[in-house]
């Protein structure tokens, strides 16, 4: 009996890591450099938002988004937890000041994989990775 629930408990247990590592229907992916396989939605925010730019072995992280599209959007709401106007208005503040440069962004999803399969230390968001990409999926836990 407490092997089935062991088993259970472990299920559950990746059932809930692998759709942590879905933000709805976005995938974060990295370059297969990083040293990390999980971050915290709290860091990611912290990446996305320019206070955390180097990966747990201190090397640069770089990350990378789309231009403005749904995805884009979903990605700023779910995972950012802001409006977009909130979010771009951040980084006008962050450019005018001088005080950041915002994450490249790419007009196509495609673009945006090539540039993390091929960019040591690259990090985004994607809705799929085709097999033939070589792309680290990072787990994002709460």
């Amino acid at each position: 009996m407490k092997s089935i629930i062991k088993r259970l408990m472990t299920f559950a247990l990746l059932a809930w890591i692998v759709q942590a590592a879905v933000a709805g229907d976005l995938i974060i992916i990295a370059n297969q450099s990083v040293p990390d396989d999980t971050l915290r939605s709290k860091e990611v925010r912290n990446i996305y938002y320019g206070k955390r730019t180097r990966w747990s072995d201190g090397s640069p992280l770089i990350p990378v988004a789309r231009k403005s599209s749904s995805v884009q959007s979903q990605f700023v709401t779910d995972v950012l937890k802001k409006s977009v106007g909130q979010y771009e208005s951040f980084w006008r503040q962050a450019l005018f000041t001088g005080e950041g440069i915002p994450p490249r962004a790419f007009e196509t999803e495609e673009e945006l994989r090539r540039f993390v399969a091929e960019t040591p230390g690259a990090l985004g968001f994607v809705e799929r990775v085709p097999d033939e990409i070589e792309v680290k999926k990072l787990v994002i836990i709460e």
